[in-house]
């Protein structure tokens, strides 16, 4: 959360698994999974910079699972995809996620793994139109993200 004197409705992020494409006859039951993304306008601001740094699965039954964009002893900030949320409105979409391959079946959650730690500039930041930024924080951001609690099925086709 970032404090300011102007007024920001701020829909940060709607995002959807948008497509899942199975993978034919495979024994293990996997299929393919994209993740896109698009934003809702925002008032007063000029970039909303988000820094996506991998995404956090939840099966059914089994444990969590993540897909990270850091290689291990690179820095998040280094490594991160950072990506202007107003540039995918009005039905444009960002695919932070293409045709990646896993097991059939379903999910209880998906988790965007993000920068937004409480005062870290080097992270995902709000620009508004006088040229101020802050950075944009999250609480409890780096236990749960922006977690989606929506219940899905990755089939196999």
């Amino acid at each position: 959360m970032f404090t300011t004197n102007k007024s920001l409705s701020l829909s940060l992020l709607t995002a959807g698994i948008l497509a899942v494409a199975g993978c034919g006859g495979s024994s293990d039951r996997s299929a393919t999974l994209t993740v896109k993304l698009t934003d809702a306008p925002v008032d007063d601001a000029t970039s909303v910079v988000v820094a996506y740094t991998g995404i956090e699965f939840q099966p059914t039954g089994a444990p969590t699972f993540s897909i990270d964009f850091c290689d291990e002893g690179e820095l998040p900030e280094d490594c991160a995809e950072y990506v202007n949320m107003l540039d995918f409105q009005d039905g444009a979409t960002f695919t932070l996620l293409e045709d990646y391959e896993l097991k059939a079946g379903q999910y209880n959650w998906i988790r965007l793994k993000v920068l937004a730690e409480q005062n870290n500039s080097d992270g995902s930041l709000v620009t508004f139109g006088d040229g101020s930024e802050y950075p944009l924080w999250i609480p409890s951001g780096s236990e749960t993200g922006l977690k989606i609690v929506k219940p899905f099925i990755v089939s196999q086709q």
